[in-house]
């Protein structure tokens, strides 16, 4: 339904005609603010009192525009060539302005008003001027949208306080992107409003002095986003033409992948994912999403796979999709497939009724989800698909809950569900159990091993003290003649045997003397009667 992306906003505006009461009645009743007309008697006084006649005034006013602007007296510039244009609109003056926009770095600016001064003017074709405007109309273009004002005859047009053309404008303003004062006036009459410049976009405002309104409306565009590095060139230029032609069909616009992510760049590392792809749709106020794939099998050039998807941002889910295959086929065939199945796309998505789907749970704040779809949390109520919908209901402490509803063309289907307490069985504390230490019985083999290292210790020391005490006597039959030819030196191996003794004493004391190993031994569990 491409009418759902139409943004309209209204203006009442008072004329000084109708008078202080009438705008207070207008502006109690609409809710809207109201600006009073202004009626400028100041131009026809002064032609009473003989004054110039407004052309010439227009013409001096040029000249010390052109003057200033040389001087670069910018804002004295603009000052003046915007009173001429006001007092008798040209195209050379409108060329002055494009210049005074270039000067100033205003290059969005710049570029629409050569662009209609070109459109305007019957400059010859070598003309400075002509040339001028093309160089500046060839500089990199800056993000922009478009403004389409229509109105009245001859009335001026002011985009903030800076006069941009008169009615009707051959083409739509080119502005940058945000917020901009617009101003429209004719003869004692004015209406001014305020303008959001979206990227790509063209706003459509349409102006009536009598009763003094202003109606802003974006027509609604189709978001394309595309993934077919293998065409290009010429199959690729086709495929555009042909998505343009669709669209245009369905009375929508294209909006590309650069100038949609001019209103949300963050979201342009994550635009594989369906999520980022809604969103930015959201963000660009657009309805619908137009994702293209195609790309060659794995080890061929000729065999391509495509695929076409149409997203419904309102409803967050797809409200059509194609995959076709294209085996043997030239680039510029499979451009031509993926444009029909675009069209189809289109034609199948777009006509897709919607309803809307209200859901409450007690307690409210359950995650709703359809599928592997999250719909948020209850209540929740949004636009859907017609035909019937599973959605499932999880709350934390709660059953899960599961309900078909069928939902109707134009129609709110709602669905109230109290969900079940889950039943969590009671924690039971396990019981306390006392325990007591006990020390085991030594075992066999340190008794032995103890008593058997005692044994050969108490020998070892015996044998080095029995060497000790002989330390330094007479070798018996080593005596001749009264004197000892030989005497015992035993002092390293009884120091030896004897400190050997004294460490294998210890050690096999030390295994007949430490306890056995303590050990955990339960006694009664104190059962928790709780």
């Amino acid at each position: 339904m491409p009418s759902a992306s139409y943004r309209v906003t209204l203006r009442i505006l008072t004329l000084a005609a109708l008078g202080p009461i009438l705008g207070l009645a207008l502006g109690l009743g609409s809710g809207t603010a109201l600006a009073k007309g202004e009626r400028k008697t100041g131009a026809d006084k002064r032609l009473a009192a003989g004054e110039l006649d407004p052309r010439e005034q227009a013409r001096q006013l040029l000249q010390a525009g052109v003057a200033a602007l040389a001087a670069k007296d910018f804002s004295s510039a603009s000052q003046s060539l915007t009173g001429s244009y006001r007092l008798a609109p040209s195209a050379g003056t409108l060329f002055q302005l494009g210049e005074l926009a270039a000067a100033q770095g205003r290059t969005t600016e710049a570029q629409d008003l050569m662009r209609r001064f070109l459109h305007d003017a019957s400059e010859p074709a070598q003309s400075p001027a002509l040339k001028e405007a093309q160089r500046i109309l060839a500089l990199p273009a800056q993000p922009s949208g478009e403004v389409r004002v229509i109105g009245e005859r001859n009335a001026v047009v002011l985009i903030d306080d800076r006069a941009v053309g008169v009615l009707p404008l051959p083409l739509p303003l080119l502005l940058p992107l945000g917020e901009h004062k617009v101003v429209i006036e004719r003869d004692t009459l004015r209406l001014e409003d305020g303008v959001t410049v979206l990227a790509g976009r063209t706003v459509e405002l349409r102006c009536q002095f009598h009763p003094g309104v202003v109606v802003a409306t974006i027509p609604p565009a189709l978001l394309v986003l595309t993934d077919y590095p293998a065409l290009s060139g010429e199959p690729e230029k086709r495929l555009d033409q042909a998505l343009a032609q669709a669209a245009g069909q369905a009375h929508l616009t294209v909006l590309r992948q650069r100038e949609a992510l001019m209103q949300a760049p963050k979201l342009a590392d994550c635009l594989t994912m369906a999520r980022c792809q809604l969103e930015l749709a959201m963000q660009n106020l657009l309805q619908n999403v137009l994702l293209l794939k195609a790309a060659a099998r794995a080890g061929s050039t000729a065999d391509w796979q495509l695929k076409v998807v149409l997203l419904d941002a309102t409803v967050g889910d797809a409200a059509a999709e194609i995959e076709k295959d294209c085996p043997g086929c030239t680039a510029e065939r499979a451009a031509d497939l993926l444009a029909e199945a675009a069209a189809a796309a289109l034609k199948q998505g777009l006509s897709r009724p919607h309803g809307v789907l209200e859901i409450i749970s007690v307690p409210p704040g359950a995650e709703v989800t359809a599928g592997s779809r999250s719909l948020g949390a209850t209540p929740t109520r949004r636009p859907y698909f017609t035909g019937p919908a599973e959605v499932t209901l999880k709350y934390s402490g709660y059953k899960p809950q599961q309900a078909t509803i069928n939902i109707q063309e134009g129609q709110t289907a709602s669905l109230k569900l109290e969900l079940e307490r889950e039943l969590v069985p009671a924690l039971v504390a396990p019981p306390k159990v006392v325990t007591r230490t006990e020390i085991l019985p030594r075992p066999r083999w340190r008794l032995g091993v103890g008593a058997a290292a005692s044994a050969l210790g108490v020998a070892l020391v015996g044998f080095g003290a029995s060497a000790l005490s002989v330390n330094g006597n007479c070798v018996p039959d080593s005596l001749v003649g009264g004197q000892c030819q030989s005497i015992y030196t035993t002092t390293g191996i009884g120091s030896g045997l004897l400190v050997s003794g004294v460490l294998v004493v210890a050690g096999g004391v030390t295994l007949l003397a430490l306890p056995g190993k303590r050990h955990q031994v339960v006694v009664s569990p104190a059962i928790n009667s709780q």
